[in-house]
């Protein structure tokens, strides 16, 4: 059993810096070929009234990820304010949707097992994330994919494009 957020962990971007999620996002593409775990961290500002579905979709290259996930996954959200700043475990599932009362800073967070990537029998080892259109400019946020390296002895000396593929 890994915990939550261990050490070695090595940063992708999923977005380039902060987006508006007003027309939808397809997020960039990482392969989990070297990958013993990844997290897919969602952080976002949300002053709407609108829900948002996000779904992490996998496939066996850039082009065809766009297949649901095979399995249920773990996920955390925690919406922050002075009062509150915890993450909160969810009922594990292949999506989530962020609802209307959800105002402020979120975070959203998908825990993936590249092994679940492929319980279905196909080879999928790529992983990307969509946000589905909540048609407001009013949601503003990022994507990072969290990768636990495979061997650890790689992790100081990994360059970014061994886990990007598009």
């Amino acid at each position: 059993m890994l915990p939550f957020m261990p050490s070695g962990l090595f940063p992708v971007g999923g977005t380039v810096g902060g987006v508006t999620f007003n027309t939808g996002v397809t997020c960039d593409v990482v392969s989990l070929k070297n990958v013993q775990m990844a997290w897919i961290h969602i952080y976002l500002t949300r002053t709407n009234t609108h829900n948002e579905l996000y779904t992490p979709v996998c496939g066996v290259s850039v082009a065809s990820c766009a297949t649901a996930l095979p399995q249920d996954v773990p996920i955390w959200k925690g919406v922050t304010s002075t009062t509150v700043t915890q993450l909160v475990r969810q009922t594990d599932a292949k999506n989530y949707t962020m609802l209307n009362s959800e105002t402020g800073p979120c975070h959203l967070i998908f825990q993936i097992d590249p092994a679940v990537l492929s319980s279905s029998g196909a080879a999928y080892d790529c992983l990307g994330l969509t946000i589905s259109d909540p048609t407001h400019a009013d949601v503003i946020g990022t994507v990072v994919y969290w990768l636990l390296p495979r061997y650890q002895s790689k992790v100081s000396s990994m360059t970014a494009n061994e886990f990007i593929i598009d």
